[in-house]
């Protein structure tokens, strides 16, 4: 709407009514301003408060999948050799008990720190002559 139009020109433009027109004082601008700032603000803390929560979720929710991984891994990894030493070596109930015993064990050192994952590899390497490697050659399933 065009203020600088006189009556006439309004008449003719159809407006009917006057542009209403607000007197402030600077005090009024300023408390106007400092309220849109505070506003802006505490937006601002909630957003920060909201996006902290949501981080949080996701942390949570990441060590909950790295969990559910790590504890399928490790039943796929047991449940495999469980079933050679059965079907090959004839092991049962009680050679499966001492067996499961001692892989927690060694499980369970790697887990306190006392030994790392690379140490573990290397006793087992040692001690079986098999060398353990980190990439399938490309014609393993061919």
């Amino acid at each position: 709407m065009k203020s600088h139009l006189n009556r006439k020109q309004r008449r003719k433009a159809g407006i009917t009514e006057k542009p209403k027109t607000y007197n402030m004082t600077e005090a009024q601008i300023e408390k106007i301003k400092a309220d849109a700032v505070r506003e802006a603000n505490a937006e601002i803390q909630r957003l920060r408060a909201e996006n902290e929560s949501l981080r949080l979720a996701l942390m949570k929710r990441k060590a909950e999948i790295m969990a559910k991984a790590v504890h399928d891994a490790f039943m796929l990894f047991m449940s495999i050799p469980v079933m050679v030493l059965h079907d090959k070596f004839g092991f049962g109930k009680i050679r499966f008990d001492r067996f499961m015993n001692y892989v927690l064990i060694w499980y369970e050192s790697v887990q306190n720190g006392e030994f790392t994952i690379e140490h573990i590899v290397e006793i087992a390497e040692s001690v079986s002559g098999i060398k353990f490697v980190k990439e399938v050659p490309e014609n393993v399933h061919s």
